[in-house]
């Protein structure tokens, strides 16, 4: 598998990574979800027999039963063959304390001393300001001047103006941000890619299948990949498109079994920077175009009509309705679209003032728009 160079870090890491989100799982008495042990164990330290090198977690997996499963399965000697990621939950902090209080806790769990790469988790707008507040860099740097941590990043889901700010703020050593197919031109965009990359950021990709979307694609979608002469899963089309860019520096791929996680070893055996022809380009120019052909809304999820005074969570909304629309899953955003009316979070507590329209970049007509989603996905 190729190694890439972790931005400017003294080591490389391989351009598949695992992300252990989605590793098995089961269900106790209580109802309560966690690691299934055996095959997770099994499944990760297969990866790292394989190869992989790169391991991504957080204290918000299963509740940190995440963490506490991956280190038990890294003891025997794993720990040393890879590059540990976790990320710090600010969301959940009460005052400056909680820093290193989380720090170590998240280190036994993980029966380590020391964390390769420790990310602010989840940043936006919100838990940027946190992030200041606390002061949360400077104990990340007091962390690695003690030899606790190795690399500073963070993990991102905003638009590019916030994400841009953030690069510049400080001098990281990573970022983490979604980008796939469809999200070219979402959150930071492959221009923040870029961007970051130029600073000397090592920059790792997550949720490239759009969690498992772009694996099983709709048939308006397979029908534009058939015609390319040299047939691939949409999940290898999905993946070239990213290992191709040069900037990126690793991709995190959730696998939940060993024949997934076979797949993507097969699938990044062929990755290099630069391997998409101007013609595979444009089969994914299409395909892009095919799902945005489908959107029932053109939101980018940019969250420029937050906070509403209503509280309705406007791209939420609209996320749901895209969803059924796009990839035909009308009856799980029918009930996740039920969930955000139960919680007052829905077009129904909307009193139509017409400050979202005011902020939004696209000049989408929302409050219109969320009363189609109601009719759309109401029961």
């Amino acid at each position: 598998m190729e190694q890439r160079k972790y931005g400017k870090q003294p080591w490389s890491v391989g351009i598949f990574g695992m992300g252990c989100l989605r590793v098995p799982q089961t269900k106790e008495e209580t109802g309560s979800t966690v690691i299934d042990r055996g095959p997770a164990t099994e499944l990760v330290r297969h990866a790292i027999d394989r190869g992989i090198n790169y391991l991504d977690t957080a204290a918000l997996y299963q509740d940190g039963d995440n963490e506490a499963w991956l280190g038990e399965a890294l003891q025997d000697g794993y720990r040393e063959r890879v590059k540990l990621v976790t990320k710090l939950p600010l969301w959940l902090l009460q005052e400056e304390a909680d820093i290193e209080r989380t720090f170590e806790e998240e280190c036994k769990r993980l029966q380590t001393d020391y964390i390769d790469v420790y990310l602010l988790h989840s940043m936006n707008k919100e838990y940027w300001q946190l992030a200041k507040k606390f002061h949360a860099l400077d104990h990340l740097v007091a962390l690695r001047e003690q030899g606790r941590i190795g690399a500073i990043g963070f993990s991102f889901h905003d638009g590019f103006d916030l994400f841009k700010e953030m690069v510049d703020a400080f001098d990281w050593d990573m970022c983490q941000i979604q980008l796939n197919i469809i999200d070219t031109y979402k959150q930071a965009t492959v221009e923040g890619l870029r961007y970051a990359a130029s600073k000397g950021l090592a920059v790792v990709i997550m949720e490239p299948l759009q969690g498992g979307r772009l694996a099983n694609v709709p048939d308006y979608v397979q029908r534009i990949y058939d015609q390319w002469p040299e047939k691939r899963s949409p999940v290898e089309w999905a993946m070239r498109y990213l290992y191709s860019m040069p900037e990126v520096t690793c991709i995190l791929s959730g696998v939940s079994t060993i024949e997934q996680l076979e797949d993507n070893l097969r699938i990044f055996e062929k990755a290099k920077a630069n391997v998409m022809t101007e013609e595979e380009m444009q089969i994914v120019d299409r395909v892009r175009e095919a799902f945005a052909g489908h959107m029932a809304v053109g939101c980018t999820a940019c969250g420029y009509c937050q906070p509403c005074p209503m509280t309705v969570d406007i791209p939420a909304v609209f996320a749901r309705w895209n969803g059924a629309a796009v990839f035909g899953e009308w009856e799980k955003m029918r009930d996740r679209f039920g969930k955000l009316e139960k919680a007052g979070h829905g077009p129904s507590a909307c009193i139509a003032c017409g400050k979202c329209e005011s902020h939004c970049p696209q000049h989408l007509p929302i409050i219109e728009k969320l009363q189609q989603a109601k009719k759309a996905l109401g029961n």
